[in-house]
């Protein structure tokens, strides 16, 4: 199923409760989310997991498959939350 990105900020507000519908949430929301994805990358250097070469992130032998289930969803937390920053200032994603 695919939808527009107006689609997916109407539908992921409907998940939102009305006390969390507010800049300031939303972006202390996304810095954390962000913070996530950082420690998760920092975890899995350190494990030897996956490595940094040219500004690319290579997958190393050890690197087990949830490692990149878990990193995306992280990064579609940081949407959602990037979703609510412009719903709370009623701005369209597109």
């Amino acid at each position: 199923m695919s939808m527009t990105l107006n689609e997916y900020q109407h539908k992921a507000m409907a998940t939102c409760l009305p006390s969390s519908m507010n800049h300031i949430y939303m972006i202390n929301g996304l810095t954390a989310e962000v913070g996530e994805i950082n420690d998760k990358i920092a975890k899995a250097i350190r494990k030897g997991w996956i490595a940094i070469q040219d500004n690319n992130i290579v997958t190393l032998d050890a690197c087990p498959e949830s490692f990149w289930d878990e990193l995306f969803k992280e990064v579609g937390d940081c949407l959602w939350f990037i979703a609510g920053i412009c719903a709370s200032k009623n701005i369209p994603l597109v």
